[in-house]
């Protein structure tokens, strides 16, 4: 039995529907049949149905569409001009070409060839297009970017469509981007006037004017190997690293990096009408006019669709706040002609009330300071909080303060006098972020200035008294002698009072007065202030100079003396400091009933000699009470020459003379000099020792010696600690009355240096000495 099918082709879109009757063989069997006169590069779609012979046909199975073969009459893509204006920051060029409008979008999808020529083929490439739609207008776009300017020379395009990979359609028409004549008279480089990524190599070229060549090409002072680009234009290839900011210019060629991403980004207002939005930009790009960084911020609004732009500054940007808007939803756009970047940022308005404060005065106290403000165009019905803070570390005062636009204060207290503060305010609603701080004010608190004062007395004459006033300015803190002006001193002496200015870099002044008593004080003098005064009061004559003798004692850390009940208004200790040229007179006061003094061992050396004068204070003045000298530590001294001798027939009179001996006898600290001599002959090896227990004594006399006889004598320093090294001398009593002679004339120049001796100690009341 034979069987007829049917089979239908039907071009796409319906233009055309043919169907052919085949024979085809039993059941099971393989059955095809050819359909010919169908278009090239065209689509159909195919179904077949079968039945008996002369019968009806069955159902239509489902349709498969097909494309027949591209021929090589089929048209080439159609290419849209290069645009002229391709010069661009990428150096691209856009190729565009038109969709066949006979066929569908599915039908479009296939494999192009393009090729970019310059002087020959320079890029080769197969570009793939996807199925689907393509643009409103039909066009296909494809970029491409050249490593060389586009203005060194012309670039031709043209492209051709694959059906599979042996049959394409025919090449496009040669489309081309034209490069930039060259000038006249001068080479031209490229690229010129165009911002470009930093850290990245990039060609130059260089085009010459009719006639000329390009030898070669140099960038800061570095040759490269030159590339030919046709016949007369040339270019070389630049690194990396030689492409580098900050802001290195080639023909206004710049070198930067697309924007940083904004950071920080926040907002604020002060004030409910006006907004502030700041953020770090990042690194300088170091562009300018056309070129330089652009900003922008967005702020979406309720209304559907709504956003609103704003252009900002560098890294600032302000807009009026939104009535009845409280939630802000905004994005910063900041670009350059490398690329983009964006953040967002969302707040609460009522979280971000940072009132603008105005600091309006400072005014320190002695141990507080007093700070005024003032809160600037502040529309909120709700009270604010304030800090004050002293120093950026230090604790803060919190402050309610009154509503719009007030007046604020606070005081703090606690301060040290004469001491460097700053202070510096913040507001904001309470229970939100305070704002920022205003700059901060420097002050000093009022210096507390305690003047100590003490007196030295020299008799000028029966009716005159010499009297050298000392004082010191005990000042805690640290600022307050920035701001002495001086001192002022007061006298007042019979009904007669008289005032004089020291300088504040002095400490002492001299005064005359005469017998009576003398009342003194001392102010130190301020911009603002003066202290409270220092008084002291100077006796009459013969009231409180009295002789005292000296106590020979040895020091501890406790000087103690015997009270006095006379001494109402306590005591006063004088004394110097060791090697201090001339003397530097140090004194302490003790109060009423104290009669001892801690003192600092360590400003006291071991075998030195030391003197405390200590005074008690009466209503009219200070009297000398005690005087107590001697030694923390005593040493084993040497004593040093000359020492001269004379026999004068049984005696020997032994001088020690002023000048080194005299001083070392007095400052070496000695207790107590000893001489010691020898007899002769069948005596010789005796031994005599002559102890002198005044170690002020310069003179002693041995008795009990032989005439014709010579002596040796040998002199040693006595201390706690033993005696020291000998000084040994000779004197011989054979020589009579010669000898009287020189015992008279040695006396003459010993007087002469006791009296040297008395005038100079009577100059050094004070000094320190070691014996």
């Amino acid at each position: 039995m034979l069987m007829g099918c049917e089979v239908d082709d039907v071009v796409a879109g319906g233009l055309r529907s043919d169907w052919f009757a085949v024979r085809c063989g039993s059941l099971g069997g393989l059955c095809e049949a050819s359909v010919r006169r169908l278009l090239p590069n065209t689509r159909y779609s195919a179904r077949v149905r079968c039945g008996l012979e002369g019968k009806t046909r069955g159902r239509w199975t489902h349709a498969v569409a097909f494309n027949t073969a591209y021929g090589v009459a089929q048209h080439a893509p159609q290419l849209s001009a290069l645009p002229a204006e391709g010069f661009n920051t990428n150096q691209t060029i856009v190729v565009r070409w038109l969709s066949d409008q006979s066929r569908s979008p599915e039908e479009e999808e296939g494999r192009y060839e393009v090729q970019v020529n310059r002087t020959d083929i320079v890029h080769s490439v197969n570009v793939s297009v996807p199925p689907g739609p393509v643009g409103g207008d039909g066009v296909h776009a494809w970029e491409w970017t050249s490593p060389l300017p586009l203005e060194c020379a012309d670039h031709s395009v043209r492209i051709r469509r694959f059906c599979d990979d042996s049959v394409s359609s025919s090449w496009s028409q040669w489309e081309t981007h034209y490069g930039l004549p060259s000038d006249p008279v001068n080479p031209r480089i490229f690229p010129s006037q165009r911002v470009t990524l930093a850290g990245t190599g990039r060609m130059f070229c260089c085009t010459p004017p009719p006639g000329a060549y390009i030898t070669g090409m140099t960038i800061e002072q570095k040759s490269y190997d030159l590339i030919s680009i046709g016949d007369r234009v040339k270019a070389i290839n630049v690194t990396a690293d030689r492409l580098t900011i900050p802001r290195q210019d080639f023909k206004r060629l710049l070198f930067t990096f697309p924007p940083d991403k904004p950071r920080n980004l926040s907002c604020e207002t002060s004030d409910l009408k006006h907004i502030a939005c700041r953020w770090d930009p990042g690194k300088e790009d170091y562009l300018w006019k056309k070129n330089k960084r652009k900003q922008t911020l967005y702020i979406d609004l309720l209304t559907p669709g709504g956003q609103d732009s704003i252009k900002c500054d560098k890294s600032s940007c302000g807009f009026p706040a939104v009535p009845g808007l409280e939630e802000y939803h905004i994005s910063l756009l900041v670009s350059n002609p490398l690329g983009q970047q964006s953040a967002r940022y969302s707040f609460n308005i009522s979280d971000r009330v940072f009132p603008e404060v105005k600091l309006h005065s400072v005014r320190p106290g002695l141990t507080e300071v007093n700070v005024s403000w003032t809160i600037e165009e502040f529309l909120s019905p709700l009270d604010l909080l304030c800090e004050v803070q002293l120093d950026s570390e230090g604790p803060a005062v919190v402050v309610r303060c009154g509503s719009l636009g007030g007046h604020c204060e606070a005081s703090v207290r606690r301060l040290l006098p004469n001491t460097r503060y700053s202070a510096r305010v913040r507001c904001g609603l309470e229970g939100k972020t305070r704002g920022r701080w205003t700059h901060a004010v420097a002050f000093n608190t009022e210096p507390l200035a305690d003047p100590d004062l003490w007196r030295r007395i020299s008799q000028f004459s029966n009716n005159i008294r010499n009297v050298t006033l000392i004082w010191t300015l005990h000042m805690p803190g640290s600022a307050g002698r920035d701001f002495l002006l001086g001192y002022e001193i007061q006298m007042s002496q019979e009904g007669e009072k008289r005032t004089m200015w020291a300088d504040k870099g002095q400490s002492q002044a001299e005064v005359s007065i005469g017998p009576g008593q003398c009342e003194v004080t001392v102010q130190a003098a301020f911009h603002n202030r003066s202290s409270k005064p220092a008084y002291i009061a100077i006796p009459p004559v013969g009231a409180g100079e009295q002789t005292v003798a000296e106590k020979r004692v040895s020091f501890s850390e406790f000087l103690s003396w015997t009270g006095d009940d006379s001494a109402t208004c306590g005591y006063t200790v004088e004394w110097c400091i060791l090697g201090k040229v001339p003397c530097a007179l140090q004194w302490m006061k003790m109060p009423r009933g104290n009669a001892s003094l801690l003192l600092n061992r360590r400003d006291y050396k071991d075998g030195y000699r030391y003197t405390f004068n200590i005074y008690g204070c009466t209503e009219s003045g200070h009297k000398l009470l005690e005087i107590q000298t001697g030694y923390f530590q005593e040493l084993r001294e040497s004593c040093h020459g000359p020492v001269k001798a004379a026999a004068s027939g049984r005696t020997c009179d032994q001088h020690f003379l002023r000048g080194d001996a005299g001083v070392a006898l007095r400052r070496r600290g000695s207790r107590s000099p000893g001489v010691h001599h020898r007899l002769p002959g069948d005596r010789a090896g005796g031994l005599f020792n002559v102890t002198v227990p005044d170690p002020k004594t310069k003179r002693v006399t041995v008795p009990g010696l032989q005439e014709g006889c010579k002596y040796r004598l040998s002199l040693s320093a006595l201390t706690k600690e033993g005696s020291g090294p000998d000084i040994t001398t000779t004197v011989d009593t054979s020589q009579g009355h010669t000898h009287s002679r020189l015992v008279y004339m040695v006396m003459i120049p010993l007087l002469l240096g006791c009296a040297i001796i008395l005038v100079t100690r009577g100059k050094r009341e004070y000094s320190n000495s070691k014996h």
